[in-house]
């Protein structure tokens, strides 16, 4: 039997166990015993070159049946084996692989057979198991290649450390040609990036070149230069090298190669806590240093703004040309008083990272300079709740003085945040969508003395109803956060509502609401120019195009009808084909829909029930005698009564088979969709 080993340069530890086994038949027991388990223990596979490996392996499970007979080390040709039978002085050689082989013997009186099961590593293995694997050549058992490769390849260096926190670090040997030669054969099989023409290396394949590699073959010495503009580490990385780069290196022989390369380039962090929370503080000698250098260094980067003036500076933490807080220092430069200023930066800290390339160059000119600079400052008074507020807007306009504006003008701010309204800067003005249906309702023209004019917008304008707003945690911490002092925990906008044209609807009507909504978002007309009619009755053809209108008359997808009573023509031809799409209705029949036959209450909750696709109720809890578990409505008319889309005709019964009037159907759409 030939043994596949695998070939690389340097000692690769290939474990292989190897059972061969030829049972000693004893003379006076024709029959011996199969085993039935063994467990090899205790196989030392360290090797060391220039040493003979120690052959300790022994039989754990089963060693009252079996015994271990030879272990072997052959290196990858088969040519060179080290026994433990061999009485000679061979050893270990760098730069072969070597497998492992072990053979066990049965005790007198037992035998292996198909069934015998070897325990190694864990792991248990029959031929029943392993098929090919496993074979029986007569009473003996043969395993092979059942163990992982484990690699202990030995010409590598374990770490080899690259200081790069001044910019540049030497290596000498044999360090420097490691990492050389395992850059190089990383970047050929393409786990690294590198100009091989410049020795530019791009250790994260970000297409952002991170040092720069120089090797000198007379002195054997590698110079690794930082790239700092180019640089793109966020950490030092350990960085390992592939499997596929050190085969590649093991294949052409390199010796040594680095196991892993820890490369440096962040300062140790040393950093300084400015307390502004007082108001001011004074800052001397060695931190002054390390404090000027820092907020110089975040300036030249682009992080803050600095301007000086003799020996002031003026230091804009959030770029708004508003200074944040200001460094006065004293003609030795020993000493400097850092005050907090009045700005509208928002934070009660600030924390500023010293950035890489300027670190990297004050440290290679020996600046001193702290890595990270946090700021301190006051903590700032939460908003002042003013309660609640009526902006009437049923005139058309309404001028607001200064300090109520302000604290409007908050609340819309923290409202546009959270997304409850939208707000727009137009010029000096801003336009606020109060129903966020992408027209805007209401424009505030700021006056000079802080006031502002607001003015109902009734030409683009779609509201129908007043709005409330109430703000709570997240709008309130946005306030907080804009830094403003005062706010209106309730606005209400009262807006210009057009009396409705309908005789027979009253302001104190159930329906009054829900009529309103239909007509200004075209849901439904009168039946004429002053009449509602809410007590007819409707028909399915109007349930279903009241419903489809409600949704905002989506074309159907398809224009197949199989309908006899339903025609292109119909004003509910789409309305209808759309319903059937949505599994909303499936007509009284297979070609039937019945436009004209009055559409029931509960057929009206099972519509609504299967637009919004068909939502379980929360609660089993059924207030009506005249709705059972077996209707087909049941369903439908708890989720309703839950949602307070309905309450039923009386306390106990929901009539679910009288004819629902135009005020019912459009009460109900109104609390399922118009009140979202």
């Amino acid at each position: 039997m030939k043994r596949n080993a695998k070939k690389a340069i340097g000692i690769l530890l290939s474990l292989m166990l190897v059972v061969s086994v030829f049972p000693v038949m004893s003379m006076a027991d024709p029959s011996p015993t199969p085993i039935g388990q063994v467990e090899v223990t205790n196989v030392n596979t360290a090797l060391t070159p220039g040493v003979r490996p120690a052959f300790t392996a022994q039989i754990g499970e089963g060693s009252d049946m079996a015994s271990v007979k030879e272990e072997v080390w052959t290196d990858e040709n088969d040519r060179f084996m080290i026994s433990s039978l061999a009485e000679n002085d061979w050893v270990v050689i760098a730069g072969h692989t070597y497998s492992y082989g072990i053979t066990l013997e049965p005790k007198e009186g037992y035998v292996f057979d198909e069934n015998t099961k070897l325990i190694y590593n864990g792991k248990t293995y029959t031929q029943k198991e392993i098929g090919s694997v496993v074979k029986v050549n007569g009473s003996g058992l043969e395993l092979w290649d059942f163990q992982e490769d484990v690699d202990v390849y030995v010409d590598a260096i374990d770490l080899v450390t690259v200081d790069l926190r001044k910019g540049e670090a030497v290596l000498n040997a044999p360090r420097s040609k490691a990492v050389k030669d395992t850059l190089l054969a990383a970047a050929e099989t393409g786990e690294i990036g590198m100009n091989t023409e410049t020795g530019e290396v791009d250790l994260e394949k970000d297409g952002s070149y991170d040092f720069k590699m120089v090797y000198n073959e007379a002195e054997q010495t590698c110079t690794i230069t930082v790239l700092p503009e180019t640089i793109s580490w966020v950490k030092d990385p350990n960085w390992t090298p592939s499997e596929e780069t050190i085969n590649s290196l093991k294949d052409k022989g390199t010796i040594p190669y680095a196991k892993t390369v820890a490369f440096k380039v962040y300062p140790a962090s040393k950093a300084f806590d400015l307390d502004l929370t007082e108001g001011s503080v004074t800052v001397e000698d060695e931190d002054l240093n390390c404090l000027i250098n820092a907020l110089l260094a975040d300036d030249e980067a682009g992080i803050i703004v600095c301007k000086q003036d003799t020996n002031t500076y003026d230091f804009d933490l959030d770029k708004d040309d508003a200074a944040d807080f200001r460094m006065v220092m004293n003609d030795e430069g020993t000493s400097a008083e850092i005050s907090a200023l009045e700005s509208d930066f928002a934070e009660e800290k600030a924390e500023l990272d010293t950035p890489l390339a300027q670190s990297i160059a004050m440290a290679a000119s020996d600046q001193p300079f702290f890595t990270q600079v946090t700021v301190y400052f006051k903590e700032k008074e939460p908003a002042k709740d003013l309660g609640s507020i009526t902006i009437d807007l049923s005139k058309g306009t309404v001028t607001v003085k200064a300090e109520k504006w302000e604290a409007i003008l908050a609340s819309l701010n923290g409202l546009n945040f959270t997304k409850k309204i939208k707000t727009k800067k137009n010029g000096d003005m801003t336009l606020i969508d109060l129903d966020l249906d992408g027209y805007y309702d209401v424009s505030a023209d700021p006056k000079a003395d802080g006031s502002a004019i607001l003015c109902f917008d009734e030409e683009t304008s779609r509201m129908h109803k007043d709005a409330t707003f109430t703000l709570g945690n997240p709008e309130i911490s946005a306030i907080n956060a804009f830094d403003k002092k005062t706010y209106y925990k309730e606005l209400t906008f009262k807006v210009p509502l057009e009396e409705l044209p309908f005789v027979d609807v009253a302001e104190s009507d159930y329906f009054y609401e829900a009529v309103r909504w239909a007509l200004y978002e075209t849901i439904t007309t009168g039946t004429d120019d002053t009449h509602f009619s809410p007590e007819q009755a409707c028909t399915r053809a109007q349930v279903v195009t009241f419903l489809w209108r409600a949704a905002g008359s989506p074309e159907p997808s398809s224009s197949t009808n199989p309908f006899t009573d339903v025609k292109a023509e119909d004003y509910f031809y789409k309305a209808v084909l759309w319903a059937v799409e949505k599994n909303i209705t499936k007509g009284v029949s297979d070609t039937e829909f019945a436009p004209g036959s009055p559409c029931t209450r509960a057929q009206v909750v099972t519509f609504l029930h299967r637009y919004e696709e068909t939502p379980a109720p929360g609660s089993t809890v059924n207030p009506f005698t005249d709705v059972v578990a077996s209707d087909y409505f049941y369903e439908a008319v708890l989720w309703a009564v839950e949602k307070s889309i309905t309450k039923g005709v009386t306390d106990t019964t929901f009539e679910p088979n009288q004819s629902c009037t135009r005020a019912q159907i459009v009460t109900f759409l109104y609390r399922d969709m118009g009140t979202e």
